[in-house]
Order: structure tokens, then C-alpha cells, then sequence
């Protein structure tokens, strides 16, 4: 990514608007903006490609699955429980946990 935004040259539009992943063994391209695989990368929209790819990778996909965690969290922690601590408190406490055999 850093070299796409420094180099001017990198990929010279070879690269579109798609990621490409790896689903279970079958090779996905994932369109990043609306008709990505049609619009190459180039200088003048890298920022953008370079902003969905970030989205892509750190939100959109992992949404399901951290849902999927936050709701079961929520589900045993109960809401009101958690409000009694700070945000630190609570990694302590995981990371702490996760030594002993509880």
C-alpha cells in the first residue's frame, strides 16, 4: 500500500478496484468500490483504492464474524455488568485469564 501511494509508477493501472481472497480454497475478487474490476487504480483515484482496501481488510471483512462475537459477548456478559469497568480493566482481566486454567 505504501508504495502504491509513493511509487506514481507502481501498477500503472494493471490494478483494479477488486481484492482478491482466498474463500476456503476458492479464489474470490471482492469489487472494493461499486464496478471496481471495471476501474483501473491510477494515480489520480490510488487514495480511494487504497481507502476501500483498508475498510475491506479492518471492517467490512470481518463484520460478520465480529457481530457474531459481539452478540454472544453481550449475550454473557450482560451490558449493565460491563459499564462497571474501564476499558483496561477488562483487557487485564482477558489477558490474565487466558493464563490460568479456569
Amino acid at each position: 500500500m505504501v508504495r502504491l501511494i509513493d511509487d506514481a509508477d507502481y501498477y500503472a493501472g494493471e490494478t483494479s478496484g477488486n481484492v482478491v481472497v482466498d474463500f476456503f480454497g476458492e479464489t474470490r475478487r471482492v469489487p472494493l468500490i461499486p464496478n471496481g474490476g471495471e476501474i483501473p487504480v491510477t494515480q489520480e483515484n490510488k487514495l480511494r483504492y487504497v481507502d476501500a482496501y483498508v475498510d475491506h481488510v479492518l471492517n467490512t471483512s470481518c463484520k460478520s464474524s465480529y457481530e457474531a462475537f459481539h452478540q454472544g459477548f453481550h449475550h454473557v456478559c450482560q451490558s449493565y455488568s460491563l459499564k462497571m469497568f474501564q476499558p483496561i480493566e477488562l483487557q487485564v482481566f482477558l489477558i490474565i485469564r487466558s493464563f490460568l486454567k479456569i
